[in-house]
């Protein structure tokens, strides 16, 4: 039997002794009830939070950041929080970031996260010539000052649940590119707070991002519109209330 199989028929046996079972997105719900069998009635919707006060934009932060990494302040950087799994799919930036046009020379990526993937990773950086673009620092505690170095958030999952890194990149003020998958497409505004593109479509994610590269004032409004999503939509404060209430109603 495969490894989902046996973890989604651990799931709905458990689901079968629980009161409730929290999906985090509309796209977790909808796997729990159509795919894994969970009853619909014993699935309670709360999105995802991140603190907002501690995920925010801040010109010293970003100053120390990125002084810190030797980024010079002209540099674009994009960036990624992820641990380097192949669900996580970093091979498909890589590959965008190689294609930018020579308009984006002064770009960097900055990698955050270790994993399984990172040698196979960096030798494909070599390969494609931009290992002196492209900064993978490990796995880091100290995401907010790392987010504040960057300009841009990329996402380029096959798969994604509620992605708590993507919430706290647009709580920093950062435009985002993704891919159209999962509760990505619940947490990103196409058009508004970022850029929504198929899956595994290089050209379309390189396109995006050299778009935001070329436009500060769009990475801005981006960017702005971004904290404002997550303040109203998103916020730990609301999360923490739910929760709160779901523990109360099943204790009756």
């Amino acid at each position: 039997m495969a490894p989902s199989r046996i973890r989604y028929a651990v799931e709905r046996a458990l689901s079968k002794v629980t009161d409730s079972v929290v999906a985090v997105s509309d796209h977790v719900a909808d796997v729990l009830t159509n795919q894994i069998g969970v009853e619909s009635s014993h699935v309670k919707l709360i999105l995802n939070g991140v603190n907002t006060k501690r995920f925010v934009r801040n010109a010293d932060t970003r100053f120390h950041a990125r002084q810190n990494l030797g980024l010079d302040g002209s540099l674009v950087v994009v960036g990624i929080v992820a641990r380097l799994a192949p669900i996580k799919n970093h091979a498909y930036l890589l590959r965008a970031i190689a294609a930018l046009s020579g308009l984006a020379e002064n770009v960097r990526l900055l990698v955050v996260g270790d994993g399984s993937e990172r040698k196979k990773l960096e030798e494909m950086a070599i390969e494609l010539g931009i290992n002196k673009r492209a900064i993978f620092v490990g796995e880091r505690r100290d995401t907010e000052e790392l987010l504040n170095a960057m300009d841009i958030y990329a996402l380029s999952s096959t798969s994604e649940g509620m992605n708590l890194t993507l919430l706290e990149a647009m709580s920093s003020s950062l435009p985002v590119v993704a891919t159209a998958v999962g509760g990505n497409t619940e947490i990103v505004l196409h058009d508004k707070t970022g850029y929504l593109v198929p899956l595994n479509d290089i050209a379309k994610f390189s396109n995006a991002i050299e778009r935001l590269v070329c436009d500060e004032q769009l990475r801005i409004a981006f960017g702005n519109a971004g904290r404002a999503s997550v303040d109203k939509r998103f916020n730990d404060h609301a999360m923490i209330q739910q929760y709160g209430g779901l523990y109360r109603n099943e204790r009756r």
